[in-house]
């Protein structure tokens, strides 16, 4: 045996040698992780077109708000994920609304994001095969990850759970600040714009959701209006589900007027915070104009959320004629707190005409939101 092993040809390579291999294949791995990290233009380019067709304004803003191009697309990728994870949502919401359908093909839906943004976020890296490493949502999202140290793994946790969690009717308001402010903190580095668009996305979501979409919801046996809100006013999901009645009941306009309510507090919370918000800001503060002009437009139309198609999402043309208000008046005073504001004074004039800005009263110091401003007509 002895004579054998003497035989057999030894490695020549030194300690040196072996340590250099060694080095080169860990800088190999590495550059093949990069690259399928990195996104490649045609995937930027589908990216941008599908925020063009189906999240106009967020497009625009990005424009506005970035003129560098890769920290826009890192916003872009952002908005495009949370859409993703949002119609994955939605479709556990529908399939559970249906009696008997099983729901394995929407839960392998949702636990393939999760799995997948963990990946990204703990390993710096993506799945092979199963089409993750070519996803047209991912694969920005991945290079975003690997350009901004913001985006930590708890935070990307925190935003996949708060948009795949399937409730059927939260419990509280706080439940729903939980869901809606997850998104600024990795792109807004001042602490203080930070806090401002903290309370502008929970007015943009309890808008939207709570109020706006509160229709769509109830259709498929789901509400996000908060229970304690229609426990207080005497509403369930069962009279929800009723579109046609629930549409004219006073009741259910008297929730939708304290969900409201709310809203105006956090706009008004967020207008004070802004005058330590830097001006350079200002696109993201734009994203107020939502929860604003629908303040004063669900006030004038007692509550309903289809006057004018608003519950479908259509742009109308006060919306419009709102924003370009908004934008002269950033122009002409550069205040962040002004373009806060609900007021929109016409252009060059300097005050509006046939309009009045909402009239809601705040929350007490027990938080309890008054109904006397919800006890009107309807």
């Amino acid at each position: 045996a002895a004579e054998y092993y003497r035989d057999v040809p030894r490695n020549a390579l030194s300690k040196e040698e072996m340590w250099t291999r060694i080095q080169e294949k860990t800088r190999q791995e590495a550059a093949e992780r990069s690259t399928a990290m990195d996104p490649t233009e045609a995937e930027f380019v589908k990216m941008e077109e599908e925020l063009r067709e189906h999240d106009k304004l967020h497009y625009q803003l990005g424009l506005i708000a970035f003129p560098d191009e890769q920290r826009r697309r890192d916003y872009y990728s952002m908005w495009q994920l949370a859409m993703s994870l949002n119609k994955a949502r939605w479709t556990m919401l529908e399939i559970h609304s249906q009696r008997g359908v099983k729901t394995t093909g929407a839960g392998l839906k949702m636990l393939f994001w999760k799995e997948s943004l963990y990946e990204i976020a703990e390993k710096l890296d993506m799945a092979q095969g199963q089409f993750v490493d070519s996803h047209p949502v991912l694969r920005p999202f991945a290079g975003a990850v690997k350009r901004a140290p913001r985006i930590t793994k708890t935070f990307i946790r925190g935003f996949a759970d708060a948009r795949l969690k399937v409730v059927q009717q939260p419990g509280n308001v706080k439940q729903l600040f939980d869901h809606f402010d997850k998104f600024y903190g990795w792109i807004v580095k001042d602490d203080h714009a930070e806090h401002v668009m903290c309370h502008v996305g929970r007015a943009i979501g309890l808008t939207q959701h709570c109020v706006m979409f509160w229709k769509k919801y109830a259709q498929i046996g789901f509400t996000m209006l908060p229970a304690d809100i229609c426990a207080d006013n005497h509403v369930n999901l069962t009279l929800l589900r009723n579109i046609s009645l629930a549409s004219r009941d006073r009741a259910v306009r008297r929730v939708l007027c304290e969900v409201m309510s709310i809203v105006k507090d956090e706009m008004l919370h967020a207008q004070e915070a802004a005058k330590h918000c830097p001006p350079k800001m200002w696109p993201l503060l734009m994203e107020a104009m939502y929860p604003n002009y629908y303040l004063g437009f669900l006030q004038r139309h007692e509550f309903n959320v289809s006057a004018m198609f608003a519950d479908h999402n259509i742009e109308n043309a006060g919306l419009a004629w709102y924003r370009f208000k908004k934008w002269h008046e950033w122009k002409t005073y550069q205040d962040p707190q002004r373009l806060l504001a609900e007021a929109a004074p016409i252009p060059y004039l300097g005050f509006s005409i046939g309009h009045r800005g909402s009239r809601y009263q705040q929350a007490g110091k027990d938080g309890n939101t008054p109904r006397k401003e919800c006890d009107h007509k309807q």
